[in-house]
């Protein structure tokens, strides 16, 4: 078979499904421009799953209607002069590659407009070619992106699509993150006709936290907030008893950028070893910021991976902040012996009474009372009841009091581990047995005397 060149529009085609793998690949380039463009507030329209139509507006700085042509040719960006400069990239987008790969495979409109232009611009591109000439239209500043059709020219690709359920969710889960990324943006998505996420943009990460989990799940997540060697680590991770199944609930961002790594993962599960079980992983929304030299983020064409210039640093870096968050929040339970035998008032007074009831039968006893007045005369008999009651008293005083316990279990058929107000108590049961024999002989031979 000879070798020969593939056309432009095979070539497009390929480049496009490594950028463009679903609707919420769409989504993320064309949000990612937004941010890019400075945009204060980003609007995003779906329908059907994103599959006929994907619609980005936003109130950036938008394109000069001279450059609108060029904008959606392959390999044209912005963000990006000289070759150095991939080894310290501050944007989000650099390849040039995505109104070009999104194009290729769907109907796309442009619409925009710069400040200092009177009239926007519109253009039209259809299979990875240009649909008629540019046109002059009256539009607000900023960019309106729209996309329909998509992977109407790749049927095979249409195919290979999961439920409108799921790939719904997916852009969701995307639109929420970045919501979570930049609280202080202003971010809409609807879906049809029913808005599925509307932030304020005044900042609150956590209001968003809600509106991704729930209130009681954002109520219960742990704030971090860490400084290191030029370092900085931000976001929420999840205490030990908020737990999922699975690892797709680890959100990492690098210095704004959405990423999926490895090791970053495991640093956070290193963070949480001996306090999960297996099989269990947290909830985290973790904002990492680093010197933009220190990270590669020229590694896939989704610009979803990273490669990090001192990674064993980050690594310890994360774990460590991960770890000191976990224990302040949920230090380790410290029971002094003092509290087997001192309460405070407020303690003594829940729970149980745990006061043994052969004793407060002889505070009323009139039968030792009787007995010992036959012996005595009446003020003798009175005074003998009274250092009577004082013993008991003296007694009661001496026996420990404890507070209501809840048994957890037990540990090599001599100790018992229960629960209490104060924390965990560790209990010698065969001390405890003695104890309470010694005080029933007590007891006993009291009420002999």
């Amino acid at each position: 078979m000879p070798i020969r060149l593939l056309s432009p529009e095979v070539a497009s085609q390929i480049a496009a499904g490594e950028v463009i793998e679903r609707p919420a690949s769409v989504v993320k380039e064309l949000l990612e421009n937004s941010l890019d463009a400075g945009a204060r507030s980003v609007t995003i329209a779906v329908e059907e799953a994103g599959k006929k139509l994907i619609e980005v507006a936003d109130d950036g700085s938008g394109i000069p209607s001279d450059e609108l042509e060029l904008a959606v040719a392959r390999h044209a960006t912005s963000k990006l002069i000289r070759s150095d400069e991939l080894f310290s990239i501050s944007t989000l987008g650099f390849r040039g590659e995505a109104l070009a790969s999104i194009g290729s495979v769907s109907r796309m409109t442009v619409t925009s407009r710069v400040q200092n232009e009177k009239e926007g611009a519109r253009l039209l591109v259809e299979g990875g070619n240009m649909a008629g000439k540019l046109t002059k239209v009256g539009a607000t500043v900023g960019t309106t992106m729209r996309v329909e059709d998509l992977f109407y020219n790749v049927p095979a690709r249409l195919k290979f699509l999961k439920s409108d359920v799921t790939e719904r969710r997916a852009i969701d889960a995307l639109v929420t993150r970045y919501a979570l990324a930049y609280p202080e943006k202003r971010f809409k998505l609807s879906e049809g006709k029913s808005v599925v996420l509307q932030t304020s943009g005044d900042g609150d990460r956590r209001s968003i936290l809600a509106a991704l989990y729930g209130v009681d799940v954002a109520k219960q997540m742990l704030e971090i907030q860490s400084e290191e060697e030029g370092f900085r680590l931000t976001g929420f991770i999840s205490p030990t008893s908020l737990t999922r199944s699975n690892r797709r609930e680890l959100t990492f961002f690098i210095n704004g950028r959405w990423v999926h790594d490895v090791s970053l993962n495991t640093a956070l599960l290193q963070a949480y070893h001996t306090l999960l079980m297996v099989g269990r992983y947290p909830l985290t929304a973790l904002f990492l910021e680093i010197p933009s030299e220190e990270v590669d983020v020229n590694v896939h064409p989704a610009k979803a991976e990273v490669r990090f210039r001192t990674p064993d640093k980050i690594f310890s870096f994360v774990q460590r902040s991960a770890r000191r968050a976990l224990l302040a929040y949920s230090p380790v339970p410290n029971v002094a012996p003092s509290l087997w035998g001192t309460r405070s008032q407020e303690t003594s007074r829940t729970g149980l009474d745990w006061t043994i009831a052969h004793d407060e039968g002889l505070l009323v006893s009139s039968d030792a009372q009787h007995a010992f007045g036959s012996q005595s005369s009446v003020i003798s008999n009175q005074s003998s009841v009274s250092s009577n009651q004082s013993e008991i008293a003296n007694r009661q005083s001496e026996i420990a009091s404890i507070p209501l316990l809840r048994l957890i279990g037990q540990i090599g058929a001599s100790y018992l581990v229960a629960e209490g107000p104060d924390g965990l108590y560790l209990i010698d049961q065969h001390a405890a047995h003695e104890r309470v024999l010694f005080e029933k002989l007590m007891t006993q031979h009291a009420m002999q005397n």
